[in-house]
């Protein structure tokens, strides 16, 4: 019963079926762990702990057992690593570690983790951004978190890492997988390197391909 319980949890999640306020569900840096960028043969997976540390994450498919393990060698308190070369329509088995220590998932994500099914993809729709300081200093290595403003379901989140020009790029076409309207204003919420929630708000694209900046304080 608990099994076929995870498991049903875990689709909810997949389509987006859990209820509740977004302004409460989507505070990352809060909940600390978590699953983005999903799609029908990759994801994401990102966390944040209180040593720096490097980290790997190990994504077990739970029908074949076959194993992909990737690793952030980085010295670090938040890591954010891609997973690609996965099965469409499937279920997966996150481990993860932070050092040698092992990152529990919250359970409402059940038994395992499912990638979109075949066909899901859609026209990739990449829009950039960039955050900057209150002295116009690009924002590094932050992980910036994109996903709707709507209400009335869980939604999985896009996740990427500023590079040294404080830039980011996001495809939401995947937001579009989870048949949600991308026209209007997102939900956007930047965690530092160092694992300080530095703003949470919504934005609206400036033109198809690009965002406004995103001002947060000094630090």
């Amino acid at each position: 019963v608990l099994l076929l319980l995870g498991g049903a949890i875990a689709l909810a999640a997949q389509f987006g079926l859990f209820h509740g306020d977004i302004r409460q569900l989507a505070r990352y840096t809060e909940v600390g762990v978590g699953i983005a960028n999903i799609t029908d043969n990759s994801m994401s997976v990102w966390w944040l702990q209180g040593s720096r540390v490097g980290g790997c994450v190990t994504i077990t498919d739970t029908k074949s057992q076959k194993q992909v393990n990737k690793c952030d060698e980085k010295e670090s308190r938040i890591h954010l690593i891609d997973v690609s070369g996965l099965n469409p329509g499937s279920s997966y088995r996150v481990d993860i570690k932070h050092g040698g220590v092992s990152v529990p998932l919250s359970p409402f994500w059940g038994q395992a983790i499912w990638t979109r099914s075949a066909g899901a993809r859609q026209t990739p729709e990449r829009v950039s951004g960039r955050v900057i300081d209150s002295k116009n200093r690009p924002v590094t290595g932050a992980i910036v978190f994109v996903g709707p403003t709507a209400s009335d379901r869980m939604y999985i989140p896009l996740a990427v890492t500023t590079n040294e020009s404080g830039g980011y790029s996001v495809d939401l076409a995947i937001l579009k997988m989870q048949f949600v309207d991308i026209s209007g204003p997102l939900f956007v919420e930047v965690t530092s390197k160092d694992g300080i929630k530095l703003v949470e708000k919504t934005i609206t694209r400036v033109s198809p391909t690009t965002f406004p900046d995103i001002l947060v304080d000094s630090q």
